[in-house]
């Protein structure tokens, strides 16, 4: 990271874990804020992450999904929060050399974000970045001919969302 954001994102990280303390108190008395909660830790795990605090960045994330599949257990609303936090727990595994534990996980959110972009294009972006993250995980652990597909497919995807949009 350039030198010139390191303290801004290290200024970051009190109002994150503050905001994870409180949300965690509004979770106890009223589960309605379990999503705020989730949202937040996952929003801790990118802090950590941004000032190279990768191995602290794990369990927030890991929690963060943990609580986005309750959720999406009873309300599939909350599945593309589940895809998301599924994406950033492969990309902390692999920021600590968890290399082989990325792979569930990414597997996992592309399953989830293919389905949900099966009834929504919008989706389509989050599926390419998805794919895109999968076949590194494989290249990542020795399985180069398994990283062709995900990698085929979202430069397929990101061409056809470039067609439509250049942006």
């Amino acid at each position: 990271m350039p030198e010139q954001y390191r303290g801004h994102r290290q200024d970051a990280i009190a109002p994150a874990e503050e905001a994870v303390r409180l949300r965690r108190a509004q979770a106890r008395d009223n589960p309605a804020y379990l999503p705020g909660l989730a949202a937040a830790l996952t929003d801790l795990g990118g802090c950590y992450r941004g000032v190279g605090r990768h191995q602290d960045a794990i369990a927030p994330v890991e929690e963060a999904v943990q609580l986005y599949r309750a959720l999406a257990g009873d309300n599939p609303a909350y599945l593309p929060g589940l895809a998301a936090a599924l994406t950033d727990l492969g990309g902390r595994y692999r920021g600590v050399g968890r290399h082989q534990d990325a792979i569930a996980p990414a597997e996992e959110a592309v399953r989830l974000r293919r389905a949900l972009a099966g009834d929504n294009p919008a989706y389509l972006p989050g599926l390419a970045m998805t794919l895109s993250n999968l076949g590194i995980c494989y290249g990542e652990v020795g399985r180069h001919q398994d990283a062709i597909a995900p990698a085929e497919e979202a430069a397929r995807l990101r061409r056809a969302l470039a067609g439509d949009n250049p942006a």
